[in-house]
């Protein structure tokens, strides 16, 4: 019996891998360039394993190389948009939207270059374009997850929260994003029935603090209200009087007649971006850390390595170089994870890590400002009502709809430093510095 394409382009790949073992380079790359030509959909498959180990640089090699190795215009078309993936990673959207639109000259029928450009025009803001083509990629796949979302997110960022965030429900027909619904008899909340609701958080630490200003709303309306919530956080939400219990997560259940998952309280109680609550609505830790004198300034500068836009909004510490010379500043630590960089930064007080979201307040209860990329600490800072300057990257999100400028509907004291492109950290942290030596210079006046 002969052998298949596949069997051969595997024998010669693990034969190629054994020879790179062995310090045999030249013939093992020889080898592995013959499985190749054998099976390039198999090459298309490595590349896309090694986007998903991070490692994009050698992705990027393998689809080019594909693009050498066969005339078949499917395996050609998602080669293509592999590279434009890539390329968005890294921030070079106008290398995206060629690669995109190769891949789409090449197979008309497939949705995902189209929506991946819908992708890119959301980014750059420019929302019409980015629904027209979402649009045409759900009428190849009327279910396609990513044109689905893409479509939520203009809505949101156009400032139309009441469809924005009933097209958003459609997160949950992800596969990839880890996301799942309670799984019991009681029903959803629909904002009007029930006596007691159970809220739980679905998403990261900041979409859960982001969501907590609903408890006052949820009171208000006469229900009991239980929320649960990862155990780092579990002591900061027991300090929201209006919340009447805190689950962890593991924990049994308490009892209730409705549920619903944390960012879909927007949608049940008709969320627009006039009618927020924007007061503070997580009180500040009694015990506050007392820093002493002066002007006390905390800071974060990197995300959660874990979310998939981190290396866009995440910054390094020599971006901030020139604010952290700011005359008459103390600067301290609030990077909970990958806080390694601030070694070579002695002039920034660090702590231990800390316990938990509580321990966090405590200390940036006691501070005069904050300053952070966008991550958890921005909305902890706006929920306490905590003066925070916001290092915001280029790609727009509903949180921070780029419509309203330098302000977010949802903090009143949160003020935006945005980018203009990818990765323009330098134009942010320049008029953040600005704005400290302002800031300082009436402290000191």
């Amino acid at each position: 019996m002969s052998q298949s394409r596949q069997e051969i382009f595997r024998e010669k790949y693990h034969a190629g891998l054994e020879l790179i073992s062995e310090g045999k380079h030249e013939e093992a790359m020889a080898l592995l360039y013959e499985a190749a030509k054998i099976a390039p959909e198999g090459w298309l498959a490595l590349a896309n394993e090694l986007i998903k180990d991070g490692k994009p640089e050698l992705a990027e090699d393998r689809c080019k190389e594909i693009l050498k190795l066969t005339k078949d215009f499917r395996i050609l078309a998602a080669a293509y948009n592999n590279l434009g993936m890539i390329y968005c990673a890294k921030g070079l959207l106008t290398a995206s939207e060629e690669a995109f639109n190769e891949s789409r000259n090449l197979v008309s029928t497939s949705p995902d270059p189209l929506s991946n450009l819908a992708l890119i025009h959301q980014w750059r803001q420019c929302y019409p374009e980015s629904i027209r083509y979402a649009s045409r990629a759900l009428a190849i796949d009327p279910w396609h997850e990513q044109a689905q979302f893409i479509r939520s997110m203009c809505l949101l960022l156009s400032g139309d929260y009441i469809e924005g965030f009933k097209e958003y429900e459609c997160r949950w027909r992800s596969k990839n994003n880890g996301l799942s619904k309670l799984n019991c008899n009681m029903p959803e909340w629909n904002g009007r029935n029930g006596k007691s609701v159970f809220i739980y958080g679905e998403q990261g630490h900041g979409d859960s603090i982001l969501m907590m200003r609903y408890a006052k709303q949820i009171k208000a309306m006469g229900l009991k209200q239980s929320w649960v919530t990862q155990k780092s956080m579990s002591d900061l939400i027991r300090t929201i009087p209006e919340i009447d219990c805190v689950v962890e997560v593991g924990d049994p259940l308490p009892d209730f007649d409705c549920h619903l998952p944390a960012v879909s309280l927007p949608r049940v109680l008709g969320t627009t971006t006039s009618n927020i609550e924007t007061k503070p609505y997580v009180p500040k830790p009694e015990d506050a850390v007392d820093y002493g004198e002066g002007f006390h300034v905390g800071i974060s500068w990197r995300g959660s390595p874990s979310q998939t836009n981190d290396p866009i909004r995440s910054s390094s510490l020599k971006q901030w170089s020139d604010l952290l010379n700011v005359p008459g500043v103390t600067f301290h630590s609030l990077q909970a994870e990958n806080a390694e960089e601030v070694l070579l930064y002695p002039e920034i007080k660090t702590y231990p890590a800390p316990s938990g979201w509580l321990e966090t307040a405590r200390r940036m209860a006691g501070l005069d400002l904050v300053i952070s990329v966008d991550t958890a600490i921005v909305h902890l800072a706006g929920s306490m009502g905590i003066q925070c300057l916001c290092a915001l990257h280029s790609r727009p999100y509903f949180v921070y709809p780029p419509k309203f400028g330098d302000i977010t509907p949802w903090y009143d004291s949160v003020k935006l430093f945005r980018a203009r492109k990818e990765h323009d950290w330098d134009f942010v942290f320049n008029n953040i510095t600005n704005e400290l030596i302002k800031r300082t210079s009436r402290r000191s006046a």
